[in-house]
């Protein structure tokens, strides 16, 4: 690997936000991969991602204390001009020697879970890390890092949605003959699947046309949902899947009425709203963190309050009550807002140019 144009990704391997990001970059640039996260399923039959293309070493919780050593043995190896880390989490350790010692060629992307409710990484960010460039798709996280760090050196950059093969020309499959709710983001507590089925076992005489289709990764949290369910009496009104690949996704967006997440976090817009909405369907999320910059409740998409069971009912009537007409109107600037702010290839691109600054 030649050390011109060359760069060196500390990126988690269990998420397909680090594969199309490294992805982009190959043509333009040598690009090395360190993961300290095990690859994830999606990545290893969807993507086809084998271990010997990427430095992958998962390591104890005792062992990452020596992450910095490994990272440094590669960095000494290959000589790359710029590091760019994602996401603190298992690359904490090794983020801080690096800071240390390669201050001028590190970029980092600071994740949600890395800024909130995290105070002593909040503190590193403050006292080490301030002025290193920084990269955010949050308009929020760019507020507090703008606290600490030099203003000229943080960039808003978005992960970027592939809209054309979201906005491609479908024909319905329906799952079954009745109107499909996606529920998309997981079965995670953050993304709180107890206050939508809440929701439905108030309301199921109302909710009689409709089936509520859950989506994520199979666990001890899907177990707890779908227990849940049972317990409620709704288990009529839902549907639980394990995670699906692309193609599978884009037709279970397409067949639904609409996009539903209760998510009561978020960093910057998560992938499964900017899908939907690529996708020309209606959303309907919690006017929380970045949010509200994206959808404008009525306009291209609808918002409730975090955790409000009452706002929830609002919001979700209003949609079916709004007509058809509305409907389409509303779903097309949802597309034009990711077309407009969330273009993967128009993201990709600032993030070249201000590689291309630092190499320079």
């Amino acid at each position: 690997m030649s050390n011109m144009n060359s760069i060196l990704f500390i990126a988690p391997a269990n998420t397909v936000h680090s594969y199309r990001w490294i992805k982009f970059f190959e043509k333009d640039l040598n690009c090395l991969w360190l993961s300290y996260h095990k690859i994830s399923h999606e990545l290893k039959t969807e993507f086809k991602i084998k271990n010997d293309i990427i430095y992958n070493k998962f390591l104890s919780n005792f062992f990452l204390l020596l992450s910095p050593f490994y990272t440094i043995y590669i960095f000494l190896k290959y000589r790359p001009r710029i590091i760019h880390i994602h996401s603190l989490g298992l690359n904490f350790f090794a983020s801080i020697f690096l800071i240390i010692f390669f201050r001028k060629k590190v970029i980092m992307t600071p994740w949600g879970s890395d800024i909130y409710n995290n105070f002593f990484r909040t503190l590193i960010f403050k006292f080490i890390f301030r002025n290193h460039y920084s990269t955010t798709d949050s308009f929020e996280i760019k507020k507090i890092l703008n606290n600490f760090s030099a203003r000229n050196k943080i960039y808003k950059i978005n992960f970027g949605i592939n809209i054309n093969f979201y906005n491609q020309k479908f024909k319905n499959k329906s799952l079954t003959n009745k109107k499909i709710i996606l529920c998309p983001r997981g079965y995670d507590e953050i993304y709180n699947n107890d206050l939508i089925l809440n929701f439905i076992k108030l309301n199921k005489e109302y909710l009689t046309d409709y089936k509520f289709l859950f989506l994520g990764k199979k666990n001890k949290n899907k177990l707890r949902i779908t227990n849940l369910a049972n317990n409620l009496g709704i288990k009529s009104f839902c549907i639980f899947f394990n995670l699906v690949n692309q193609k599978k996704l884009l037709d279970l967006y397409k067949s639904s009425e609409f996009v539903v997440s209760a998510s009561r976090s978020d960093a910057g817009i998560s992938s499964s709203i900017a899908e939907a909405m690529c996708c020309k369907k209606i959303v309907l999320c919690t006017y929380n963190k970045d949010n509200p910059y994206w959808i404008q409740h009525g306009e291209n998409g609808f918002l409730f309050l975090d955790n409000n069971i009452n706002d929830f009912k609002k919001s979700f009537f209003a949609i079916i009550s709004t007509s058809s007409r509305d409907k389409i109107k509303i779903a097309e600037k949802a597309l034009k807002t990711q077309i407009k702010f969330n273009s993967y290839n128009t993201e990709m691109k600032k993030v070249l140019k201000i590689y291309d600054y630092i190499i320079k």
